[in-house]
């Protein structure tokens, strides 16, 4: 499933091949078959990005997009084609998004969190599919924890590099991760937490470089990482911090991430001492290590 960009783009890179072997034994004129061999190497270029550069068809495509404009070969070349490159555009997007829309593989599922509950998986794009467990960490009070393991497309990029920092840029620019930051976070009030309004909390992130090494099975590696800290309006005492979010990503195969989301109250035992919930994350890693 993961496949059916790059497929997408290939079987285009057909097409364009055949229009342009018919082109040399028909009348036509040479701009429609120099244009054909430009399509055809946008094409490549594409294929190669979404496999080896960060954030893949959006970096490579925006790129290309600026040359074309910059270029004054380029701005000629779309002042009398321009149907067809607009056609292309349309098509290289589409391919994208029904990339995003496909079915997505199962979370990890993590026997150290128990049974998740309930809960719907989210919509939108790109697809995914969610687990949301309650896990209670120890015998006080605030010894709980929402824990969230989500996998996603990632229709724009298949290669590794880069690929969990990117999306979660991406997530961040298009509001999806705030979005998804607070219904999960609202959780925590059904979990026996600080009560929470939806129209009340805000997330403020901690500033942690975008990275974090942690201590996984005997070894140290470094994962994309994230934290926030969620304020509340409780009782008339002005925003407090409620409670703590960190944010795990990794790729999980081609085109596909898993996120690690662990939502902690303001006071919990380990919030100082682990802010990361390096524990958890391990638990999460193993699991997704033991079904490779």
């Amino acid at each position: 499933m993961s496949y059916v960009v790059p497929s997408f783009l290939a079987v285009a890179i057909g097409v364009l091949a055949v229009v342009r072997s018919r082109s040399f034994t028909s009348d036509v004129d040479a701009p429609p078959l120099e244009d054909c061999n430009r399509l055809m190497g946008v094409l490549g270029v594409l294929i190669v990005a979404w496999w080896l550069v960060p954030g893949g068809l959006f970096v490579a495509g925006g790129a290309l997009a600026a040359l074309s404009v910059v270029s004054p070969a380029g701005r000629q070349d779309w002042s009398w084609a321009w149907k067809g490159r607009v056609s292309f555009v349309a098509f290289v997007v589409a391919s994208m998004m029904l990339g995003g829309l496909l079915p997505v593989v199962a979370p990890t599922q993590v026997e150290g969190f128990g049974s998740p509950l309930g809960i719907d998986n989210p919509g939108g794009w790109p697809r995914s599919s969610e687990d949301v467990h309650v896990v209670v960490t120890g015998d006080e009070a605030l010894d709980v924890a929402i824990v969230a393991v989500r996998t996603m497309h990632v229709p724009w990029q298949g290669g590794a590099s880069g690929m969990a920092g990117g999306a979660l840029l991406i997530a961040d620019l298009s509001g999806q991760a705030k979005r998804e930051l607070e219904r999960t976070v609202l959780l925590l009030d059904d979990a026996g937490g600080p009560r929470l309004d939806e129209g009340l909390i805000a997330l403020q992130e901690v500033d942690s470089g975008g990275t974090h090494t942690f201590r996984l099975d005997g070894d140290r590696t470094e994962l994309a990482a994230r934290r926030w800290t969620v304020y509340s309006e409780l009782g008339g005492f002005g925003a407090r911090p409620v409670a703590e979010v960190v944010v795990v990503a990794a790729p999980t195969n081609t085109g596909v991430l898993e996120l690690l989301t662990i939502v902690r109250p303001s006071g919990h035992p380990d919030a100082v001492s682990d802010p990361f919930a390096e524990g958890l994350v391990e638990t999460w890693w193993s699991a997704r290590n033991a079904k490779v």
